[in-house]
């Protein structure tokens, strides 16, 4: 399928369902947002205890830890006491919670939007203290556990110390006493195992010691997180919802509608354009009938259609056209009319149809209305245009008869297939196939 083939079968055939799913979801973006009230935003900027970060994805690490814990409907509670607003729900504030990192810095700006200018700027510093608390609390919170647990291995440790130094004071004073032979090698013995333990458990004692006053430095020498600048009264009101909204539900539209339309196609596939549908009949485009064939004044002198038409009836032998028509026919006999006239080069639909053209052929003859031209005798005989009917006969006075398929732009293929199953036992040839424009007031397709 051609993409002209394409845009006329879905957007020009179905351009009423298009154009109804528009107006449905626009309506629908316009009454969700007649109850939209004025909605404010306040924001403060913060710094949390992190270093300060190398990339942007460093930043975006930052921000979403801060909107972690500030989004927490917990945290959000939490600030709601701290500024004594009682009349909000934490799990809806928390939607209208925002955080986010300023370019690739540290820096992080935190936004509350609310109904009420005075609760968002409330909202918005209590938060930001109530973030700093909470990643404060997290990180001492490890600090005094690692912390204790060295403490707790340095008192054991120097338990230990303390014992073996007792026991190296008691040896001694029994070695002083006058301990010999066997007893005081064993006591010098227990004196060097004892002073070794002792020496060992001193130099873990140092090792857990060095790693406390390091941990202590590294915590003293950390980013210390606090509020840069607090959130301020806001005076103008958020831009509406209103205009997004309406795009959207214009874009929604025409998605469902094309869907739609697309869909229609898919089951009840149309045929578009003239020479397609002569391809698919399996005749002739002998041209096509213009927007006002059927008026009681038209004038087909000048129309090409005419001399195709002759030269049709012509080379199939013919000479009686039936205008056989794909759909209804309110007014295809005027029209047929029409044509016959001006074929056979009479002026106007009320001059006699049997007057032949000029002899030579080359411009018609114009009388004027209901004047009869007398041709001479090597003149063309004259071509009869009538519309098909249930009773047509196959020749008239031994002249031969034939159908020309007269057809819209477009034509259903159920459609289609009637006319082919109608066209396959007709008992005169087809001579070809005529088409008419949409804006044609004399013809119309049902639907």
């Amino acid at each position: 399928m051609e993409l002209n083939d394409a845009f006329h079968r879905i957007f020009r055939q179905h351009l009423l369902v298009i154009l109804l799913m528009v107006a449905v979801c626009v309506t629908g973006a316009a009454v969700l947002g007649l109850g939209e009230k004025p909605s404010y935003t306040a924001s403060t900027r913060l710094v949390l205890d992190t270093q300060d970060p190398q990339s942007s994805t460093g930043s975006t690490v930052i921000g979403d830890t801060a909107k972690a814990i500030a989004t927490s409907p917990v945290e959000v509670s939490a600030a709601l006491s701290q500024a004594h607003i009682a009349d909000r729900n934490p799990t809806e504030v928390a939607k209208h919670v925002s955080v986010s990192p300023l370019g690739t810095s540290g820096v992080l700006q935190l936004s509350v939007t609310d109904s009420k200018p005075a609760y968002a700027r409330a909202l918005a510093n209590a938060l930001a203290e109530q973030v700093i608390r909470t990643r404060s609390t997290v990180n001492t919170r490890r600090i005094d556990q690692i912390s204790a647990d060295l403490d707790g291995r340095i008192r054991v440790l120097n338990q230990r110390i303390a014992g073996a130094d007792a026991a190296v004071d008691q040896f001694n004073r029994q070695l002083a006493a006058g301990q010999t032979g066997t007893a005081a090698a064993r006591l010098r013995s227990q004196i060097d195992s004892e002073s070794r333990l002792r020496d060992f458990d001193a130099e873990q004692r140092g090792v857990l010691v060095s790693e406390r006053l390091g941990l202590l430095s590294t915590d003293a020498l950390r980013p210390q997180a606090s509020v840069i600048s607090r959130a301020t009264l806001p005076r103008d009101a958020d831009a509406s919802r209103r205009v997004p909204d309406l795009m959207l539900g214009l874009l929604l539209g025409l998605i469902l509608g094309i869907g739609a339309a697309a869909l229609i196609e898919t089951f009840k596939p149309t045929l578009h354009g003239a020479e397609m549908l002569a391809r698919e009949f399996g005749t002739s485009y002998l041209g096509t009938i213009p927007a006002t064939a059927g008026e009681e004044e038209a004038d087909l002198g000048t129309e090409p259609i005419t001399l195709v038409l002759r030269l049709a009836a012509e080379g199939a032998g013919v000479r009686s056209v039936n205008l056989l028509a794909a759909v209804r026919d309110p007014g295809l006999t005027a029209a047929a009319a029409n044509l016959e006239a001006a074929v056979n080069g009479i002026s106007g639909p009320d001059a006699d149809p049997s007057a032949p053209v000029a002899a030579g052929g080359t411009q018609p003859y114009r009388p004027r209305k209901r004047e009869r031209y007398e041709p001479p005798e090597a003149s063309p005989l004259p071509l009869r245009v009538r519309t098909f009917g249930i009773d047509f006969p196959a020749s008239r006075n031994g002249a031969p008869s034939g159908v020309v398929l007269v057809a819209p732009q477009s034509l259903r293929r159920s459609r289609v297939l009637e006319v082919k199953h109608l066209l396959s036992v007709m008992p005169v040839p087809v001579l070809g196939l005529i088409s008419y424009g949409s804006g044609s007031r004399w013809m119309t397709e049902p639907s």
